[in-house]
């Protein structure tokens, strides 16, 4: 299958790290046995190199993992709780020049759907879909959007009463640190919160935030500088990231 343009990664610079996939697709014990993959009708090449697919039954040690799921259906939560088996979608692409890979495991999981999988549970944004949404909002669009792979959060910011903190969490998924502005004036909340989908936006084309960047934005601040931190272990992120941050008082 040749590779469509909405999967390129027209901003791509080597070096930014390899990508994470890691779907957990839920199902009864009546699944069908063996899985038919088209490449017209589920738009795969197959499993990318580095993916695999592993299979999980209750009660398995590790089988909790949608309890962990943010913002999810009813419908999800019941379908992940009542499944017998797991498909674990998982591996690491060596710094993809493009998405194909995603695109390939999405198409995996879309047959595994159409031999009777309930849910699937995306651990890069903790975001739980049933079959219905998964065709709708993930497999559907040709195009990997933005919004649907890429979690974009806002909480307090615990350092300054009044300020919020705006982060995403699934960049890994695109080889890509994820991005966190803390330190943000209610004022400035619609700027961040550009400024964070702006971001986004360019690591999934495959572009890498130079350390030190300026960030420059009409009604921004001046002074605010981009710096790559943390590490893969950081709960908030499972990844590291870049932090967004405003000029040390002089």
């Amino acid at each position: 299958m040749e590779l469509d343009a909405a999967w390129d990664r027209t901003a791509y610079e080597p070096g930014g790290g390899d990508a994470l996939v890691f779907y957990v697709v839920y199902a009864g014990s009546d699944i069908a046995p063996s899985l038919d993959v088209s490449p017209d009708r589920h738009r795969t090449n197959g499993m990318p190199e580095g993916v695999s697919l592993g299979l999980r039954q209750r009660p398995d040690a590790d089988w909790g993992t949608a309890e962990y799921a943010v913002g999810a259906s009813a419908a999800a939560y019941a379908a992940a709780e009542t499944a017998e088996v797991q498909f674990i979608l998982a591996g690491t692409v060596e710094d993809p020049t493009d998405l194909t890979y995603l695109r390939d495991v999405l198409g995996i999981a879309a047959a595994i759907f159409e031999a009777g999988a309930t849910a699937i549970f995306d651990i890069q944004t903790l975001r739980l879909f049933t079959a219905d949404e998964f065709a709708t909002e993930v497999f559907g669009p040709d195009a990997p959007s933005r919004d649907v792979h890429v979690a974009f959060l806002c909480s307090e910011d615990e350092t300054r009463d009044g300020y919020s903190w705006f982060h995403t969490r699934g960049l890994r998924k695109f080889g890509r640190p994820d991005i966190s502005i803390p330190g943000v004036a209610p004022d400035l909340a619609d700027d961040a919160a550009e400024l964070l989908h702006r971001f986004a936006e360019l690591s999934i084309r495959g572009g890498v935030i130079p350390e030190g960047m300026r960030v420059r934005k009409q009604g921004w601040p001046e002074g605010w500088t981009c710096h790559h931190t943390g590490s893969m272990d950081d709960p908030d992120f499972n990844n590291v990231h870049v932090v967004i941050r405003a000029p040390l008082p002089s």
